[in-house]
C-alpha cells in the first residue's frame, strides 16, 4: 500500500507529499534502496509541475539524509548522477558547476573515485543511447571543475564526444573539446582536433574554429589550443584558412595566422594565398597609407594570382586594388585599372558600381546622375553584397552634400528602377544624415518606408547610442547636457536602455571639454569614476550640479540650497559649455604645461574609431595621463610593431612630446619605429612640427617663407597619402606669426588653404576664423573683420565663447584707436565702423545664444523620437484579416455602407450607391475649398470640413498601427480625401 502511495504521489502528487512519503517510509523500511531510485528516476516528471529550484533543494537534502547513508557508495553516486544530468536543464538559480558541488561534493571521497569513474560513463552512454547528447555535454560542463582529473570524466569526455563528432554537432563539439582540454592527453586531444576541423572545413563552419582555437574578436586570444604538435598539416592549413575568414585582423591574429602558416606545407598553401592576397592588400594600404607599397605587391601577386586563383578571389583582389585607388583619390589610376579589369571579364555590376563611387568621391554628382540613367536603360547594375557595400558608401559621399530630401530621393530612385533593397547599412546612414541635416522628422519616415519595402530596422539602444553620438560630434553640446539626454532616453524607453552603448560616448564628451573648453578637470574626473564598471542595464549616473564652485554629484533637495551665489541651473561651466567649438591656438596649451604647444585636435573621431584604442587614448590624454597613453599605445602594437592606427602614433607622439617636456627625442623613437614597421608616419608629422614653430629661436620663427613652405608640404604629403585633412597645422603656423608681429604673413598662409582644393573637401572652422579675425585686427583692416563677420554669419557657423572673445577685444582695440584718432579727424562719423563692428558682436552673442537653444531643442526632439519609434516597434503587428475590426474599433461601423453579404462582390455598387457617394465626395471638397465668409452655408460647409479633418486625424492614428500584409511586408497608403465608400 505504501508503495502505491509513493508512485501515486511522483506521479500526481505534490512535492510536500513526496518528502512526507520519502521521509516516513524511509524510517519504516529495512532498505531504502527501491524506493530511493525511484524518487530518483521521477525527477523528470516531477520537474514538470514542480519550482526547479525547490526541486533540487529537496534531492541535496534528500541526499544528505542518515537513512541514505546505509545505500552502497556504487549506488549512491550512480543516482546523484541520475538526478544531476536532469537538473542541468532545469533552471536552478546557480550555475552548473554550483549545482554539481551541491550534490555531489559530499559523497565524493578519495576512496570512491573508482566507483564514480564507473558510474559517470554508464550515465552518458545511456544518455547517448536516448539521443540526449546536448543533455550528456551538459553533465559533463557541469562536472568540470569537480572531476575533470577522474579517469571516469576523461573515458566519458571521449564518448560523448566521438558521438557528437559522429553526427557533425559542431556546436556540441567545441563545448565539449573545451572541456577537454585540461582532461585529455595530447595525442588523443589532438586526434578529435583533426577530426573536428575536418568537419568545421566540410560545413565552412569556420566561426566555430575561431571561437575555439583563436577566441573572441576582440578578447585575448592566445593561441594555447593550437601549440600542439601533434596536429597534422591539413588541420594547420584548415586553421591557417580559417584565420583569413575572421572579420577581424587585430594582432593577436596575425600572430596566429603566421605560427600556423609556417606549418603549412608550401604545395598546400593555394586557397590561404588566394584568401590572404586582397587581405594584405588592405592591410598594407590601411596601416601605411603608401599606394608605391600597394602597387609593387600588387605586381608581385599578380602574375601568382593569374594562374593559382580562382575566379571569387581574383574578383575580390582586384575589387580591393580598385577601392583603394579610390579612397587615395587617385581616380585616373582607378578608371585604368577598371578599363583593363573589364576587358578581362569583371562584371558590369561590379564595373558600375565602382563607378559610381568614383563619382562619388570626385564629387561629380551629374556625372553619377547619367551613370544611373545609363544603368537604368541597360540593367547592367545587379545587387549582390559587394554592390549593395558599394551602393552604400556612394550614398555616404551623396549624404554629406546633398539635402534630406535629395538623399531619400536618390535611394527611392535606386529602389524603383534599379531593384535596390535597402540593408541596414543603408538606414544607418540616412539616420545619420537626417541627424546631421537636423531632419529629426524623417527618421520615422524612413523607418516605415523601409518597413514597406519589406526591410524591418529595429531601433535598438546601439542604432540610439549611434544617432546620439552623431548629434554630439556635428552639434558639440556639452557633457552635462548629454548625460541628462541619455539619461532622459533610458527613461522613457526601456527598451534602449543598454547602458553600456552610451558609456563611451559619454566618455568622449567629457573628454573633449576637459580638453578644449576649459572644464574643471576635478569634475571631470569625478563624472568619468562614475561612469567606470557600468554594464548592462544599470541606471546611467547623474551629473550633478555646480554650487559656490562645487560639484555635488547627488540633486538637492527641496530648501535646501543656501541663499548665497547663484542657482545652480545658472553655473557658468554648464552655460558656457553647452557647445564646446575646438580651442584656438593661442589657448592650446594646458593649465599645468604652459610652455608646451599642443595638437589636441582628435575631436572629431571617426566611426571608424569606435572599435580601435583611439578612444581610450584619446581619454588618457585628456587627463594628462601621458603614462598609460604610452602603455595603451604600446598594448596596441602588432607582432611587428605596427600601430593600430595612424591616429594612434599621432595620439602618442603628442603624449610622448608632453610627457618629456618638450624633449622630441623619444617621440622621435616612436616615429622611427613605426616607420620600420611599414607605417608611412606623414600623418604623424603635426604634433612634431608645431612643437619645431613653438620653439625655434626668434630670428627663425619669424620666417615666413620658412613656415609656409612647411605647412604647404604638410598639406601635400598627407594630401597624396590620401590621409583626412587637418587644418590645426596651417592655423597654429598662422597663429604664430601673427602673434610674433607678422599679421601679413600669418593671413597669407591661412588664404591659401581657405582658397585651396583641401578646404573644400573639409571647410575651415570657427578656429580657422578665429585666427583670421585675430590677423585683421591685428591690421586694423575694417573689411577684413567686416568680411569675418558675414562669413560665420552667412555660413552658419557655430560660435564659441572664444571666437566672441577674439571678437570683443577687437572691437575694445577698433574703438581705442579710433578714440586716439579723434583729435585728428574731429568727427564722430569715424566712429562709423566701430558702431558697424559692435553691431555685428552684438549679432554673433544672439547668433551663439539661438544656436545654445536649437542645439538643445534638437537633442529633446532625437530623444522624443527615439522612444517612440522603440514604443511603436514593440506593439503587436495587426495581420490584414484584422484590418475590417481595426476600422470598425476606430471609426466605428459604417452607417453609409454596409460591408458586402458573403459572396457579393465589394466592387458591384448600385446606380443609387454610387451617386450618393459621387455626391458626398463633391460636398466633402466645396468644403475644404469654402471660404469663411460665406455666411450659414458657409458655416455647414465648414463644420463638414471639421468633420473631415477628424476624420482625416482617425485614418492617420490608424496608419500608425504596423498593418502586415499577406507577404510580410508592411503596408503602404495614400493620404487622400474620402470618397464615402467603406471600402477595403
Amino acid at each position: 500500500m505504501s508503495n502505491q502511495l509513493l508512485q501515486a504521489s511522483l506521479a500526481h502528487g505534490t512535492l510536500d507529499d513526496v518528502r512526507s512519503l520519502c521521509l516516513w517510509k524511509f524510517s519504516q523500511a529495512d532498505s531504502i534502496e527501491p524506493d530511493a531510485e525511484a524518487v530518483c528516476k521521477a525527477s523528470q516528471s516531477l520537474a514538470e509541475r514542480v519550482e526547479h529550484k525547490e526541486l533540487f533543494d529537496f534531492y541535496v537534502s534528500l541526499f544528505s539524509e542518515k537513512q541514505f547513508l546505509s545505500i552502497e557508495n556504487r549506488n549512491r553516486l550512480r543516482l546523484a548522477i541520475l538526478v544531476l544530468s536532469q537538473a542541468v536543464r532545469w533552471n536552478v538559480g546557480f550555475s552548473l558547476q554550483s549545482a554539481a558541488h551541491k550534490l555531489l561534493a559530499p559523497l565524493l571521497q578519495d576512496e570512491e573515485g573508482d566507483q564514480f569513474g564507473r558510474a559517470l560513463p554508464q550515465q552518458c552512454q545511456s544518455l547517448i543511447e536516448g539521443d540526449c547528447l546536448r543533455q550528456a555535454a551538459d553533465l559533463l560542463h557541469a562536472l568540470r571543475k569537480l572531476c575533470q582529473h577522474n579517469h571516469g570524466y576523461g573515458e566519458s569526455i571521449v564518448m560523448v564526444l566521438d558521438a557528437a563528432l559522429r553526427d557533425n554537432r559542431i556546436p556540441l563539439c567545441l563545448k565539449l573539446l573545451r572541456a577537454a582540454k585540461p582532461t585529455l592527453p595530447e595525442h588523443i586531444f589532438a586526434e578529435r582536433c583533426n577530426v573536428f576541423l575536418r568537419i568545421c572545413d566540410e560545413h565552412k563552419a569556420y566561426d566555430s574554429i575561431n571561437d575555439l582555437f583563436i577566441g573572441p574578436k576582440g578578447g585575448d586570444r592566445r593561441p594555447t589550443s593550437i601549440v600542439n604538435n601533434k596536429l597534422s598539416e591539413s588541420s594547420y592549413e584548415i586553421l591557417a584558412f580559417a584565420c583569413t575568414q575572421s572579420e577581424s585582423w587585430d594582432k593577436s591574429l596575425r600572430r596566429i595566422f603566421s605560427y600556423t602558416f609556417a606549418k603549412v606545407p608550401e604545395a598546400q598553401r593555394g586557397r590561404i594565398l588566394e584568401a590572404r592576397s586582397f587581405l594584405t592588400l588592405r592591410r598594407i594600404w590601411d596601416s601605411t597609407r603608401d599606394l608605391g607599397r600597394v602597387i609593387t605587391y600588387s605586381n608581385g601577386m599578380e602574375p601568382w594570382l593569374r594562374e593559382n586563383a580562382s575566379p571569387s578571389a581574383m574578383r575580390s583582389w582586384r575589387l580591393a586594388l580598385l577601392e583603394i585607388f579610390i579612397s587615395a583619390g587617385k581616380i585616373d589610376l582607378a578608371k585604368n585599372a577598371l578599363d583593363r579589369f573589364s576587358a578581362e571579364g569583371l562584371s558590369p555590376s561590379d564595373s558600375v558600381s565602382i563607378a559610381m563611387l568614383m563619382l562619388a568621391n570626385k564629387g561629380r554628382w551629374e556625372s553619377l546622375d547619367r551613370l544611373l540613367t545609363i544603368a537604368e536603360e541597360s540593367r547592367a547594375l545587379q545587387f549582390d553584397p559587394d554592390t549593395t557595400e558599394r551602393f552604400n558608401q556612394t550614398l555616404d559621399f551623396y549624404v554629406r552634400q546633398h539635402s534630406s530630401i535629395e538623399s531619400w530621393k536618390f535611394v527611392s530612385r535606386a529602389v524603383d528602377k534599379l531593384g535596390f533593397r535597402p540593408n541596414h547599412v543603408t538606414t544607418e546612414v540616412m539616420l545619420k544624415g537626417f541627424v546631421s541635416a537636423k531632419s529629426i522628422d524623417l527618421i520615422p519616415k524612413w523607418l516605415r518606408y523601409v518597413h514597406t519595402l519589406g526591410r524591418n530596422f529595429e531601433v535598438t539602444a546601439r542604432v540610439a547610442s549611434m544617432l546620439l553620438t552623431r548629434f554630439y560630434r556635428e552639434f558639440r553640446p556639452s557633457h552635462v547636457l548629454i548625460m541628462w539626454f541619455c539619461r532622459n532616453l533610458i527613461s522613457v524607453a526601456p527598451s534602449l536602455a543598454g547602458t553600456h552603448h552610451y558609456v563611451p560616448l559619454l566618455k568622449e564628451a567629457i573628454g573633449f571639454d576637459m580638453r578644449k573648453n576649459g572644464e574643471n578637470r576635478a569634475h571631470g574626473e569625478d563624472r568619468l569614476q562614475l561612469l567606470e564598471g557600468i554594464k548592462g542595464t544599470v541606471a546611467l549616473p547623474c551629473p550633478g550640479y555646480l554650487w559656490d564652485g562645487q560639484l555635488f554629484l547627488s540633486q538637492p533637495e527641496p530648501g535646501n540650497v543656501n541663499a548665497s551665489g547663484a542657482s545652480p541651473t545658472a553655473t557658468p561651466s554648464v552655460r558656457e559649455n553647452t557647445i564646446g567649438i575646438e580651442t584656438p591656438p593661442e589657448q592650446m596649451q594646458d593649465d599645468s604645461d604652459p610652455e608646451l604647444p599642443s595638437m589636441i585636435h582628435f575631436g572629431e573621431l571617426r566611426e571608424s574609431h569606435d572599435s580601435d584604442p583611439v578612444h581610450d587614448l584619446v581619454l588618457a590624454l585628456s587627463l594628462k595621463d601621458y603614462v598609460k597613453v604610452s602603455e595603451l599605445y604600446h598594448n596596441s602594437l602588432d607582432a611587428s610593431g605596427l600601430p593600430s592606427s595612424p591616429l594612434a602614433l599621432e595620439i602618442a607622439v603628442e603624449a610622448c612630446i608632453r610627457l618629456h617636456r618638450g624633449d622630441r627625442t623619444a617621440a622621435e623613437g616612436l616615429m622611427t619605429r613605426a616607420r620600420d614597421a611599414g607605417m608611412n608616419v606623414t600623418c604623424a608629422m603635426g604634433p612634431m612640427l608645431i612643437h619645431q614653430m613653438y620653439h625655434l629661436k626668434s630670428t627663425d620663427k619669424k620666417d615666413a617663407n620658412n613656415l609656409r613652405i612647411t605647412t604647404i608640404e604638410y598639406y601635400r604629403m598627407n594630401d597624396e597619402k590620401g590621409w583626412p585633412v587637418k587644418h590645426h597645422v596651417g592655423v597654429t603656423a598662422a597663429n604664430t606669426l601673427i602673434n610674433n608681429g607678422m599679421p601679413e604673413h600669418g593671413l597669407n598662409i591661412l588664404q591659401a588653404v581657405y582658397n585651396s582644393g583641401w578646404a573644400s573637401r573639409r571647410p575651415l572652422g570657427i578656429e580657422a576664423i578665429t585666427v583670421f579675425l585675430k590677423g585683421y585686427a591685428a591690421l586694423f583692416s575694417v573689411e577684413g573683420v567686416e568680411w569675418v563677420l558675414g562669413t560665420v554669419l552667412h555660413q552658419q557657423m557655430r560660435i564659441d565663447h572664444k571666437f566672441l572673445r577674439t571678437l570683443r577685444r577687437a572691437v575694445s582695440d577698433f574703438a581705442r584707436n579710433a578714440r586716439a584718432q579723434r583729435p585728428t579727424f574731429g568727427q564722430k562719423s569715424h566712429y562709423a565702423h566701430v558702431h558697424s563692428l559692435a553691431h555685428g558682436l552684438r549679432l554673433c552673442r544672439e547668433r551663439r545664444a539661438a544656436q545654445l537653444q536649437e542645439t538643445k531643442t534638437l537633442g529633446k526632439r532625437l530623444i522624443t523620437c527615439l522612444a517612440k519609434n522603440a514604443d511603436y516597434q514593440r506593439q503587436p503587428q495587426i495581420q490584414a484579416d484584422s484590418r475590417h475590426e481595426l476600422e470598425d474599433t476606430i471609426f466605428g461601423a459604417s452607417k453609409k455602407v454596409p460591408r458586402s453579404p458573403p459572396g457579393q462582390s465589394d466592387d458591384a455598387l448600385s446606380p443609387r450607391r454610387a451617386r450618393r457617394a459621387e455626391k458626398y465626395q463633391q460636398t466633402v471638397v466645396r468644403a475644404i475649398r469654402a471660404e469663411k465668409s460665406l455666411g450659414r452655408r458657409g458655416r455647414r460647409l465648414r463644420a463638414i470640413a471639421a468633420d473631415d479633418v477628424r476624420w482625416h486625424k482617425q485614418y492617420r492614428a490608424y496608419l500608425r498601427k504596423p498593418l502586415v500584409m499577406s507577404e510580410g511586408k508592411l503596408a503602404s497608403f495614400r493620404y487622400s480625401l474620402p470618397t464615402g465608400l467603406d471600402q477595403s
